[in-house]
C-alpha cells in the first residue's frame, strides 16, 4: 500500500508538492479526497496512473513524476519500471474513458479469470497445441490418402477406357467398372483368354440391325361375293317401258333426274306446256322396283371400285435374312392375288353396266372360285413373318448385350485381380484408415476445446455483470453485448448506442471499469484503486447509486482513493466512512484546494468538512472565517468573490427557484439597490478574475472582502434570522457583528 507522497515534479498545480512539507497525513486503506473543479484532483489521478501497468504515459506535462512512499517505508519512483512492477494500480478518470470507449459504443472484451478459468485456459492452450500437431498429421494423411485414391482411380480409368475402346462405346467409365467389380463373386472365373475375348468383342460389336415391321391388325374388308351380285343382275322389275328411253340410257337418266322438278306441278319445266300425260307415262316407266334395283346396282359398282384389302409391304432389305425369301414369296402371292381380284371385279363391273343398259333383261353373273381362303393364307403368312422378325431382333440384342457384359466383366475382373491394382487398393485402404484415426482424434480434441471454451464462456460474465451495473445506473436503456471481434458493444435496444450523453458515457465507463478490475486474473484484494469524479455529468438522482456501487464493489480493494468535486457524493461516502464527524479506522479524508493561481495543496480534511453534511454549510463556514480574519495577505482572500457568489446562488436559488440570475434576486436580501449592486459586482467580477494581480489593483482587497461578507451576513440575519442562526449552530460559528 502507498502511505504518502514523497515528492511531485513538473505536474502542473501540484509541481513541487512534498507530503512532508505539507504535513500530509499518511494514506489509509480507504481515502476520500474532496476539492472543487480545477483544484488538481485529475492531475493527482494521473500521477497514480503512472504506476498502472500497460497503460502508457498519462496525460501529464513532460517530465512529470511522483515519488511515493509505501507502508513498508520504501520509495517508489514511477520512472523506474522495477518500482512500477511492485504495485498493482488501477485508475478511473477521464483518460480511462477515452482509452476504452473511444467511439462511445465499444470496449475491449473482458475475461474474468478465476482459478477454474485459469485451469480451463491452460487446458485450452494445451489442446490447441495438440490440435495444431494433429492438423499437420491430418494434412499429411489426407495427402497420402488422396494420392493413393488417385492412383487407384487412375487404374480404374485405364481399365474402363480399354474396355470401352474394345467395345466401341463411350458410356463405360471408371464408376461403371468399379460398380461391376463389386458384384463379382469369383473374379477369376470371369477372366477370358485372348480368343474368347476376341469372339465376345466381335459379337458385342455386331452393328447390323433390322427394323421392327408393323403391318397393322391385318383385318381385310369382306370381299364381294358372286351370289350377292347374281340376285341383282337376274332381277327384272315390272314396268311399261318407253322404247326410246330404254334404247338411250343417257336420255333415260336425263328424264329421270328431271322428274324431281315435277313432283307438285304438271307444267313442263322445260317448255312450259302441259306435261300431265308425259308425267303419267314416265311414272309407269320409272317404277319403285326399277329405282331400287338401279340404286343397288350402282352401290355394287362403287364397292367393287374400292381399293383392295392388302397392306403396304416394306422393302425386301428390311426383313432379316432368314425370313427374307419367305417375305419375297408372300409378296409375289399378294401381287398375283391382287391382279386376279382386279380382273374379277372388272368383269363384274362390266356386267353391272350391261344390266343398267337393259333393266328389263336378266344378266348371268360370271362364275369365280372362292378368293377369301387365298387372301387369309397371305395374311397369316405376313403375321408369322412380323413375329419372326421381332424374335430375331430380340435375340440379336440379347446376344450382343450378353457378349458386351462378358467383355465388361472380364475387364472388371482384371481390375480386381491385377497385382498393381491390389497394391494400390491396399495403399488406399491403409491411408484411408490412418486418415480416419487422425480425424477421429482431431474431432475429439476439437470437441474438448469447444467444451472448455463453452465452460470458460459460462464463467466469463463480463457483459452480464456490466449490464447489472448499467441497469442500476441507467435503468437498462443501455446494455453491453459480446461482439464477434472480441469486443464488448453497447446497445440501445437493437442498435449500437451511438451519441451517448455525457451522463450515459460516465455510467457506461464506470460500470466497465468496475468489472474490468478482475480482468486477466487480477485480484481486487491486491489492487490499489483510484476513482476520480465518478459522477461527472450525472444528475443528483444518481449520486446515491454511484456511491453504493463504489462502496460495495470496491470495499475489498487493497487500497481505495475516491476524489470528487460533488458535495453530494462527498457527503454520501463520508457518511459511510465517518462516525459522529470523525473518520473511522482505516479511512481518511483529504482536501485538494488551490492556494494560489498556480499551486494546489493536498491536506488533511478540515474538521468542519468532516462534520458538515453539505457544500452550503462549508461555504458559510469559510465566509464566517473570512469575516473574522485579521490577516492582510491578499492570497488568503482570493477565493472570497467565488464563495460569495456560490452562497448567493444557493440561498437565493432556494428562496426563489426560477431561472433568473442572482442579480434579479438580490432584492430578497437587500433593500438598498446600491448595496446589492456593489456586492453583486464584487462577486461577479472577482469570481471571474481570481489572480493576485487583479486583486492588487484594489489596495484594500482584504478589508473589502471582510466588509462584503459582514454586509451579506447582516442582511441575512435581518431578513431570515432563523436560517442565519441555524447555520451558525450547524457550523459551530460564533457571530460577532462588531
Amino acid at each position: 500500500m502507498l502511505s504518502n507522497i514523497v515528492s511531485i515534479s513538473n505536474a502542473g498545480v501540484l509541481a513541487g508538492f512534498s507530503g512532508a512539507t505539507a504535513q500530509l497525513p499518511d494514506f489509509k486503506t480507504k481515502n476520500l479526497i474532496y476539492g472543487w473543479n480545477a483544484s488538481g484532483k485529475t492531475t493527482l489521478s494521473r500521477l497514480f496512473g503512472q504506476l498502472e501497468p500497460g497503460v502508457g504515459a498519462p496525460q501529464l506535462p513532460e517530465g512529470a513524476c511522483a515519488v511515493w512512499k509505501t507502508v513498508a517505508g520504501a520509495q517508489l519512483d514511477a520512472r523506474r519500471e522495477a518500482d512500477r512492477a511492485t504495485v498493482n494500480v488501477r485508475v478511473f478518470n477521464r483518460d480511462f474513458v477515452e482509452r476504452n470507449l473511444s467511439d462511445h459504443t465499444r470496449a475491449p472484451s473482458l475475461f474474468i479469470i478465476g482459478e477454474d478459468n485459469i485451469r480451463l485456459t491452460k487446458r485450452i492452450e494445451r489442446l490447441q497445441i495438440h490440435r495444431d500437431r494433429l492438423a499437420v498429421s491430418f494434412r499429411a494423411a489426407q495427402r497420402a490418402s488422396q494420392d493413393a485414391e488417385r492412383a487407384y482411380e487412375r487404374l480404374a480409368t485405364d481399365r474402363a477406357s480399354a474396355c470401352a475402346d474394345r467395345l466401341g462405346v463411350r458410356n463405360f467409365r471408371a464408376p461403371n467398372l468399379k460398380a461391376l467389380a463389386v458384384q463379382l463373386e469369383q473374379p477369376a472365373s470371369d477372366l477370358l483368354d485372348d480368343v474368347a475375348l476376341a469372339v465376345a468383342v466381335d459379337a458385342a460389336r455386331d452393328r447390323e440391325t433390322y427394323q421392327t415391321v408393323n403391318l397393322g391388325g391385318l383385318l381385310p374388308l369382306p370381299l364381294p361375293q358372286a351370289e350377292h351380285l347374281a340376285a341383282s343382275l337376274s332381277e327384272c322389275p315390272q314396268q311399261q317401258a318407253i322404247a326410246h328411253l330404254v334404247s338411250d340410257t343417257r336420255l333415260s337418266d336425263w328424264v329421270r333426274q328431271g322428274l324431281q322438278f315435277h313432283q307438285h306441278n304438271s307444267q313442263c319445266a322445260f317448255c312450259g306446256g302441259d306435261a300431265s300425260q308425259a308425267l303419267a307415262d314416265y311414272a309407269k316407266h320409272f317404277s319403285d322396283a326399277y329405282s331400287q334395283l338401279r340404286q343397288r346396282l350402282l352401290s355394287l359398282d362403287q364397292r367393287l371400285a374400292v381399293a383392295l384389302p392388302l397392306p403396304t409391304l416394306p422393302p425386301e432389305q428390311v426383313w432379316a435374312p432368314p425370313i427374307r425369301d419367305r417375305a419375297r414369296t408372300l409378296a409375289d402371292q399378294a401381287v398375283q392375288w391382287q391382279e386376279a381380284e382386279l380382273q374379277i371385279r372388272a368383269r363384274w363391273r362390266a356386267q353391272i353396266a350391261e344390266k343398267l343398259e337393259r333393266m328389263d333383261l336378266p344378266v348371268d353373273v360370271a362364275d369365280v372360285a372362292d378368293r377369301s381362303a387365298a387372301l387369309g393364307e397371305i395374311h397369316a403368312g405376313l403375321r408369322e413373318l412380323v413375329a419372326a422378325q421381332r424374335r430375331i431382333i430380340d435375340q440379336a440384342g440379347q446376344i450382343q448385350a450378353a457378349a458386351a457384359e462378358k467383355v465388361k466383366r472380364h475387364f472388371a475382373a482384371r481390375y480386381v485381380t491385377d497385382e498393381e491394382c491390389k497394391l494400390r487398393l491396399a495403399e488406399h485402404e491403409q491411408a484411408s484408415a490412418y486418415l480416419s484415426r487422425v480425424t477421429h482424434v482431431g474431432t475429439k480434441a476439437k470437441d474438448r476445446i469447444h467444451a472448455a471454451q463453452a465452460k470458460l464462456q459460462q464463467q466469463s460474465v463480463a457483459a452480464a455483470e456490466i449490464n447489472v451495473l448499467l441497469h442500476k445506473l441507467l435503468g437498462g436503456r443501455i446494455k453491453a453485448a459480446q461482439a464477434a471481434d472480441s469486443q464488448l458493444k453497447f446497445m440501445r435496444g437493437l442498435v449500437p448506442a451511438a451519441n451517448l450523453s455525457d451522463g450515459e458515457r460516465t455510467a457506461v465507463s464506470l460500470s466497465y471499469f468496475l468489472v474490468s478490475l478482475r480482468q486477466g486474473g487480477a485480484q481486487l484484494t491486491q489492487t490499489i484503486v483510484f476513482v476520480d469524479d465518478p459522477i461527472s455529468s450525472l444528475d443528483a438522482n444518481h449520486v446515491h447509486q454511484v456511491s453504493v456501487l463504489l462502496l460495495r464493489h470496491l470495499q475489498d480493494a487493497k487500497q481505495l482513493f475516491i476524489s470528487t468535486h460533488s458535495s453530494e457524493l462527498f457527503n454520501a461516502i463520508k457518511e459511510e466512512w465517518t462516525d459522529r464527524g470523525n473518520f473511522k479506522a482505516k479511512t481518511a479524508g483529504y482536501l485538494m484546494h488551490r492556494v494560489s493561481e498556480s499551486t494546489s495543496q493536498l491536506a488533511a480534511l478540515p474538521q468542519h468538512l468532516s462534520k458538515f453534511r453539505s457544500d452550503y454549510h462549508h461555504v458559510f463556514h469559510c465566509l464566517a472565517r473570512i469575516s473574522q480574519s485579521c490577516e492582510i495577505d491578499v492570497d488568503l482572500y482570493i477565493g472570497t468573490p467565488n464563495l460569495v457568489r456560490r452562497f448567493l446562488e444557493m440561498y437565493l436559488g432556494a428562496r426563489l427557484p426560477e431561472a433568473a440570475g442572482i442579480q434579479k434576486k438580490m432584492h430578497i436580501l437587500f433593500d438598498d439597490s446600491d448595496v446589492s449592486d456593489s456586492i453583486y459586482q464584487f462577486a461577479n467580477e472577482g469570481s471571474h478574475s481570481q489572480t493576485s494581480l487583479r486583486m492588487l489593483q484594489v489596495s484594500d482587497f482584504p478589508a473589502q472582502s471582510r466588509d462584503v461578507v459582514r454586509t451579506l451576513f447582516e442582511a441575512l440575519r435581518a431578513k431570515d434570522v432563523a436560517h442565519f442562526n441555524a447555520l451558525l449552530k450547524e457550523t459551530k460559528v460564533e457571530w460577532n457583528p462588531g
